[in-house]
Order: structure tokens, then C-alpha cells, then sequence
């Protein structure tokens, strides 16, 4: 149920007999006042309007009131005209207003404006019986009319109902792909439009029946940001500018329609035969075992965090937990349950520790030496399993030129963050299922990783000359031509980032590439955007007081041109977080709702130059090349 419709069925009940919550009630059939505080309340006339206000919509107590104007009502309208007290009083977030409306009302729209000089402004809104229900974010005066276009309606912008579904492309392992839409429960969309001056005002979208599509009514042509809350595993909203009345919201996965996954206690043994002499370690430090596959969306690592072959070990037997191995395929997914039936095929393999090139620039190196692979698994959720893995010999049939400039990306260090430093450097070749072109890119990102270059900057030299390692050899396994394989260059930066009055905060930052494979030197394509400011202020720096609706804005890299930057906002001191993506402009004003007084955040830039990244582009679609770079802020608090 979409925000306006829980907000009508709450009030419809109450706005025929009058109702008001607050301190200091004065009440009567033309006009109620209350005082409403930072908890929220209910205001209502009898016969009349009704005001839902929030919890945090108010930042003090205010004296809020509704009294029906001498104004006279324009011709057809479905209601008096009624001033809203204090004059343009604005919220931090939505608040909810209900007009009466004639009894058989099957259409109307809510005009508003913020002063008696403004223009009528009209409002996406919900008929519900004998209600109209709308969303403002400001005080002033408002009526029910005939919708825009329509009888005697108000002279009003083009209007249009912006459509979409929440789709998944399943590419399965033969070839084919289906097309399904996908129930998102719990999930709002609603679109974001800016005003002139920086305000915004929204329009909900309300769900069909089938959970997946959504019609968000009366948005004024033009740009608009949707926004989506509430998907799994989102702290916070997600924004996406479009233009279009028809955004495309599906995705591509490896992984086939109607997979299971572990969600009890999956016990399963491994028995694992003819491994390398194993060495233990973390990521960087050891070997790697990963269990992967494409139609079960699994990229597993068991052993990352602890237990493991024990060193030296050319053999394992021993029980790994399967809901809880960690996954590093999208967004963490919980393992699938593979099913042999199905037709799901499971890769065990190792990569093996080693090291590459002479001096302060040796690198670590982690090619797949050892794979096995597996027909007949089938788990099932909550029911232990043994299976045997019996590993061998993967052939070094892949070759990489290894040419990494290096100095390149540490020059960029200081646009990251002016207290950036280098901390990692990864390249991979990957293999992932179907192909790695834009728009078909699986997004579950599963994949075989056949080939790690990496450097820890931590532990070795703070910096590095240009290094060619030369021609590298690597493991190949996997059927073809299912798996593609595709380069991942990713470089990390440690970022210290400061606060006012209180100590640094350890963040960090990266700046990558994922390419088609060739032989070109390793190094950055696009840099971080610079000069970013807050209300146009240096937000390299502590700020304060910026207020709940600040305006980023930053300059385009020195390095490659951005088709697009991301704005993430994260919260010092809370599980929050809040992402917005920029394709027009240099400067992003954060909309209401997303900040609290009294709390302290931080800013990451990403700019972005992607395949397909152009106006009204695919939000949830991805491909080769795409290249992306951050900047880290430092704080600021409303």
C-alpha cells in the first residue's frame, strides 16, 4: 500500500465528524488550531480538511491552523478554499492532507500554493469515497478541483503518469531467458520533482495488484528523480533521475527462476582430494577456495574467516555451514540450494598463493591451479550433505600482459581525499556466465575468478613505481561459451575522514575499472570529481549547520568525463544510508527526510562513466566498460 492510500484509509474514518490533537484546541466548523511539536498530531475541521502530521516533520512546537477562506472557489471546484497557518511552514517530511469531497467523486485533484499571490499547483491525489488525499511539504492555501485538463480545472504544466514494473531476465545456463516481474512487499516508489528554488515535491506511487508494477499519477513532464525504499537490504532510499514516463526497472541474473535457498541450518561435509600444498590465510595472505556457480547464485568463500585445510594439507575433510559461507555475489545473497535436476552445475576450485614480480613491487598472485566439477550436487534447506570434490589439474591456458602504471592511480590520491592513501590494489580477470556486454550483464555477479594480481600498500612499500609484470599465465575452467571472461581493475584508498570536535572516522575509497580483455597498460580511465562543497562551502572540511535540505555540488574529474555521479549519503553514528544518481547537472540538493537534526554524516561522490549511462538509461542494468572513482567528504550535520 502506497504512503497516501495508509494515510486515507487511517483518516477517512475521522474527517466527516472533526477530530484534533495538539495543545491549545480551538475548534470550530470553519477552522481548527493546535499546537503540533517535533511528536506530530492531527488537525481537523468539521466537514472540512484534515492535516496528518508526522513524527519529525516539525522541528519545534508551531501553532498550526486551518480556517476556510473568504476567497471564493473557482467554478466546478469539489471543495471550499482553506489557508493553512503559518504561511509556507515547511516539513522535513511528507505531510498528508484530506479534503471532503462530494459523495460519487471519481476524480479531483488537490491545488495548492504556498502564499495568496503564489500559482495553484496541483498535487498527485488519491479519491478514496468522499475524500481527496494528497501529500505537501508546506503550508498555504488549498481546494479540490476537476484534475488538470479537465471541466473548469485550473490553468496547470503537462502532466503524465509515469509507469514501470520491477522485472528479472533469468539467463539460465542453455540460453534461455525469462522474463518475470518480481513482488516487491513492503517497497514504496514515489517520483521527486524540483521546484524552481530548490524545493521538492513528491508524488506516490501506488502498486497494482500483482506487487510489481506501479503507477505514479499527475508527474509534471520533465525531470524527476524515483525513488525506491524499502527493497531488501537498503538502509535507506535510493534515487534515480529520469525523464522518461516509462523507467526501466528490470534485471538480468545467472541464476534460474524458482531457486531455493538455505534459510536454516544446511550442514554440509566436503571431502576434498589431491588440493596444492594448502596455506592457510586471509584474502591476501593464503590461499583461496570458492564454490561457485551460475544457476544455484553462489560465489562462496568457506574459509575466509576461519577453519580450513590445516598447512601443508593436500586433502580436507570437514563440515561447512552453507547458509552462513560467505557470498560475494550481489548484495550478499543468501546461498542457493543447487539441484542436480535442475540441471546445476557447482565449481569447487583453488587458487593458489604465490608471488610475482622482484623487490619492493612483488605482488601477490592467485591463479585457479586446482578445480572440480560437480553434476550431481542437491541440497536441501536444513538437511546435512556430504559431498566428495575430487580436485585437478586446471590448465594455464589464459595469458594477461601485466602492465600497471601505478603512479597513476596514486596521483589521483588527493582527489579521493586530500587524506587518502593508498591501502590496496587489485586486479582480476573474471569469468562470469552468458557475457559481459551492457545491458546482459548478470547483476548477481556471479563469477569464476581465474586469475588475483593484487598489492597491500599496509604491509609492503607506502608507494610504487610503474611495474610491468609481463605475460601471466592462468587457469581456465568452465564450459564455453558460457563463461566470459572480462578484466576488474580495483585500487583502494584509506580515508581518515575529519570531524568537527571529535576524532577522524576511518573510511575508504576506490577507483575502478571492469573492461573488455586486452593487453592495455593497467590504469585509471576516470578520476573522482572536484571541489566538492556544501551550500557552497568546502566540504573537504567540517561543516555545521547546514540545514536538512543542503545542496552538494562539486567540478568534473581532471581524468575522463562522467556520465553520471552517485551520491551516497552515510550516517557517522546510525545504520543509514541514502544514494542518488546524477545524470544532469553538478549539484544535487538533498530532499526532505533524509536528514536529522542533530546527527552527523558523510558524503561519497562516484563518478561514473558507464555503457549505456546516458539520459533515462536502465537503473538495474550494468555491462563492460565501466569505470568509477570516489571522493570521500568529510562531515556535516544539518
Amino acid at each position: 500500500m502506497s504512503d497516501l492510500a495508509r494515510f486515507a484509509t487511517a483518516i477517512c474514518c475521522s474527517a466527516m465528524i472533526g477530530c484534533s490533537f495538539g495543545d491549545d484546541l480551538q475548534q470550530r466548523t470553519d477552522g481548527a488550531s493546535a499546537v503540533i511539536g517535533p511528536g506530530g498530531g492531527m488537525l481537523a475541521v468539521s466537514g472540512g480538511p484534515t492535516l496528518e502530521i508526522p513524527a519529525g516533520a516539525l522541528e519545534r512546537d508551531t501553532t498550526i491552523a486551518i480556517a476556510r477562506s473568504s476567497a471564493q472557489a473557482p467554478g466546478g471546484a469539489l471543495s471550499s478554499i482553506y489557508d493553512f497557518a503559518p504561511e509556507a511552514t515547511t516539513f522535513s517530511k511528507p505531510v498528508t492532507v484530506t479534503f471532503t469531497v462530494p459523495d460519487g467523486t471519481a476524480a479531483g485533484s488537490v491545488y495548492w500554493k504556498a502564499s495568496q499571490s503564489g500559482a495553484d499547483e496541483e498535487l498527485a491525489t488519491l479519491i478514496q469515497g468522499a475524500t481527496a488525499v494528497a501529500q505537501i511539504g508546506h503550508l498555504g492555501r488549498g481546494f479540490v478541483g476537476a484534475p488538470c485538463g479537465q471541466g473548469s480545472a485550473p490553468a496547470c504544466a503537462v502532466r503524465r503518469d509515469v509507469k514501470a514494473a520491477f522485472e528479472t531476465v533469468f539467463w539460465t545456463d542453455d540460453g534461455r531467458k525469462t522474463r518475470a516481474k518480481t513482488r516487491q512487499p513492503g517497497v514504496t516508489v514515489s517520483a521527486l520533482v524540483q521546484k524552481t528554488g530548490g524545493a521538492y515535491q513528491r508524488f506516490p506511487g501506488v502498486f497494482d495488484p500483482d506487487g510489481a508494477s506501479f503507477t505514479i499519477h499527475a508527474v509534471p513532464a520533465g525531470r524527476y528523480f524515483l525513488q525506491i525504499e524499502g527493497m531488501p537490504r537498503q538502509q535507506g532510499p535510493i534515487l534515480y533521475e529520469f525523464t522518461t514516463s516509462t523507467p526501466d526497472l528490470s534485471s538480468v541474473v545467472s541464476y534460474r527462476q524458482g531457486l531455493a535457498r538455505a534459510a536454516t541450518s544446511t550442514p554440509v561435509t566436503l571431502n576434498i582430494g589431491n588440493l596444492d600444498p594448502w596455506l592457510p590465510g586471509n584474502t591476501l595472505t593464503g590461499d583461496r577456495f570458492e564454490i561457485a556457480s551460475s544457476q544455484a547464485n553462489l560465489s562462496l568463500r568457506p574459509w575466509i574467516r576461519s577453519g580450513g585445510p590445516a598447512t601443508g594439507s593436500t586433502s580436507f575433510n570437514g563440515t561447512i555451514e552453507w547458509r552462513d559461507a560467505l557470498s560475494v555475489v550481489a548484495d550478499n545473497a543468501i546461498p542457493g540450494l543447487p539441484d542436480a535436476s535442475k540441471g546445476d552445475v557447482v565449481w569447487f576450485y583453488q587458487a593458489k598463493h604465490q608471488t610475482i614480480g622482484a623487490g619492493a613491487a612483488a605482488a601477490i598472485y592467485l591463479p585457479a591451479t586446482k578445480a572440480a566439477r560437480i553434476s550431481n550436487l542437491t541440497l536441501r534447506d536444513g538437511l546435512a550433505a556430504t559431498v566428495d570434490v575430487p580436485l585437478v589439474s586446471v590448465p594455464q591456458t589464459g595469458s594477461m600482459t601485466a602492465d600497471v602504471r601505478y603512479s597513476q592511480f596514486a596521483a589521483l590520491a588527493r582527489d579521493v581525499n586530500p587524506l587518502a592513501k593508498s591501502n590496496e590494489f587489485a586486479f582480476n580477470v573474471f569469468a562470469i556466465p552468458h557475457g559481459s556486454q551492457y545491458p546482459d550483464m548478470p547483476v548477481d555477479s556471479m563469477v569464476v575468478r581465474p586469475l588475483l594480481l593484487a598489492y597491500d600498500f599496509t604491509t609492503g612499500s607506502a608507494s610504487l613505481p610503474d611495474t610491468s609484470y609481463g605475460t601471466v599465465a592462468y587457469g581456465q575452467f568452465g564450459e564455453q561459451p558460457l563463461w566470459q571472461e572480462f578484466r576488474q581493475t580495483l585500487y583502494f584508498y584509506d580515508v581518515s575522514v575529519s570531524r568537527q570536535g571529535a576524532a577522524p572516522i576511518a573510511s575508504s575509497g576506490i577507483i575502478a575499472a571492469s573492461e573488455p580483455m586486452s593487453s592495455a597498460p593497467i590504469a585509471p580511465v576516470l578520476g573522482p570529481v572536484k571541489a566538492p562543497q556544501l551550500n557552497g562551502r568546502d566540504l573537504f572540511q567540517p561543516q555545521i549547520g547546514v540545514g536538512l535540505q543542503p545542496t552538494i555540488s562539486w567540478s568534473p574529474p581532471a581524468l575522463g568525463v562522467a556520465t553520471s555521479v552517485v551520491v551516497s549519503i552515510t550516517g557517522v553514528d546510525e545504520v543509514f544510508s541514502f544514494l542518488a544518481t546524477v545524470r544532469t547537472g553538478n549539484s544535487f540538493t538533498v530532499p526532505p527526510g533524509v536528514l536529522v537534526s542533530g546527527r552527523t554524516y558523510f558524503a561519497a561522490l562516484t563518478a561514473r562513466q558507464a555503457a549505456g549511462d546516458g539520459p533515462d538509461a536502465p537503473a538495474l542494468r550494468t555491462g563492460v566498460p565501466f569505470y568509477s572513482a570516489d571522493c570521500v567528504t568529510s562531515t556535516f550535520t544539518p
